[in-house]
């Protein structure tokens, strides 16, 4: 995949001026991204969809884990 970065200005400036630093913004965008500009609904990877979802879920259950694990050892402590 190539990345291509784009700098633009966030305001408003004359033609032909440099942008101050302040505004300057940059942003980085996959070649496949622009090239397919036209096609207004992307098409979902199966692959991509399931690897967000387990990582999501992951990490919820490893919250979840992990505050029965706090809330055991604070019983533990409250009871003595």
């Amino acid at each position: 995949m190539t990345r291509i970065y784009l700098q633009y200005c966030d305001i408003s400036i004359e033609a032909g001026t440099d942008c101050p630093i302040q505004h300057r913004q940059q942003i980085a965008i996959e070649r496949e991204t622009l090239e397919s500009a036209g096609n207004t609904i992307p098409k979902l990877n199966a692959v991509d969809v399931a690897q967000v979802f387990s990582l999501g879920l992951s990490v919820v259950m490893l919250f979840f884990l992990l505050g029965r694990g706090v809330g055991a050892v604070l019983n533990l402590i409250r009871r003595g």
